[in-house]
């Protein structure tokens, strides 16, 4: 039994079974190539200079079968008895010769001997299947019309006053042709920078909306910046009423301009501010007044709170009977002084009234 490593040898690349099979059928040089992977007709190329006891065993078979042509042929052969077309066709199939069925008694053998070929062959490493070449097409030949001056374009066609006009007027043709060239390449210039300051004035528009909007009414539209200036992401119910209200301001302006259009007026559009004071209204109307109400109790619950602080430090206000009789039983000696005066009931009274504001 032959070792199952796969070698240079054409028998060491078939699988196990089929070194073990070769005393019972035949494997021709031609199936072994084929099981190889290699071109089966190349072996028909290989010189004859091997020593006659190395000789392989296709060119043996090919000097047997010279030798048998030399000698006198006393009877012809007849044709293997089992061969039938459909058997050509399949030794065909695998790149065989019809001749090397003769290597083979029964249908049986030659089946087994082609199943041991695909075995080798489905062991072998899978090579990519050679791809046809891909020829570029030939790109159809671009049709010029030179029946007309101009093109669909409106432009000039340069290949009818090659045909119909000399080279002087062909080359005046040309210069207006490149000149309307660079025109149109200039305007497409001009086209895309005025897209690009029209866009940043949009910008610069919808930026002032959301200024606008913050400064007429922060606790309701939200603000997107902090006191500290960092950036602020608006809550949901915050974009849904932004957007509301520059739908709202969208229908005020538009009316704006229709009546300063029917009254053959320039349009004029008024600041955000005053546009949205009247945007609001359209948009919110009854939220708005809820809200400020709520916002006014509010207001007004934190000034009765701030107000009972306050009056809990204030000191209790003496009855200034009192101090008028304590002043009149004891009246100091200089009644002008500036002791006297500070110590009147009455100036006492005013100094304590402006020291209970201050706190």
């Amino acid at each position: 039994m032959r070792d199952e490593n796969l070698s240079d040898d054409a028998v060491d690349e078939l699988p196990p079974e089929a070194t073990e099979a070769e005393g019972k059928f035949p494997l021709t040089p031609r199936m072994i190539a084929i099981a190889k992977g290699e071109d089966p007709d190349a072996i028909d190329t290989v010189v004859d200079d091997a020593p006659a006891d190395e000789q392989p065993e296709g060119e043996q078979e090919a000097d047997d079968a010279a030798k048998v042509a030399e000698e006198p042929a006393d009877e012809t052969p007849e044709p293997t008895s089992w061969v039938t077309a459909a058997d050509r066709a399949r030794a065909k199939s695998y790149n065989l010769d019809p001749e090397d069925l003769d290597a083979y008694s029964s249908r049986e053998d030659f089946g087994r001997a082609l199943r041991l070929i695909d075995k080798a062959a489905s062991r072998r490493d899978p090579s990519p299947a050679p791809q046809a070449p891909v020829t570029p097409s030939a790109k159809a030949e671009e049709v010029v019309d030179d029946t007309t001056p101009r093109d669909a374009n409106g432009k000039l066609n340069l290949a009818y006053f090659v045909k119909n006009f000399d080279e002087a007027t062909v080359e005046l043709v040309k210069e207006q042709i490149a000149n309307s060239e660079a025109r149109e390449k200039q305007n497409q210039s001009i086209d895309a920078f005025r897209q690009e300051q029209e866009q940043r004035e949009w910008m610069q528009h919808v930026g002032e909306f959301h200024r606008a909007a913050e400064e007429i009414r922060p606790d309701f539209f939200g603000r997107t910046v902090d006191k500290s200036g960092l950036p602020v992401d608006l809550s949901q119910s915050e974009l849904d009423r932004r957007q509301k209200l520059w739908n709202a301001a969208e229908i005020i302006t538009d009316h704006m301009i229709r009546e300063q259009e029917r009254n053959n007026l320039p349009p004029s559009v008024p600041p955000w501010a005053q546009v949205l004071k009247q945007a609001e209204v359209l948009a919110f109307g009854d939220e708005i007044a809820k809200h400020e109400k709520a916002a006014q109790r509010t207001t007004r619950t934190s000034q009765l709170q701030r107000l009972a602080a306050q009056s809990q430090r204030r000191r209790p206000v003496s009855s200034t009977a009192g101090s008028h009789a304590a002043y009149r039983s004891a009246p100091p000696a200089n009644p002008h002084s500036t002791e006297a005066i500070v110590k009147h009931p009455d100036v006492e009274a005013l100094l304590r009234r402006i020291e209970d504001k201050n706190r």
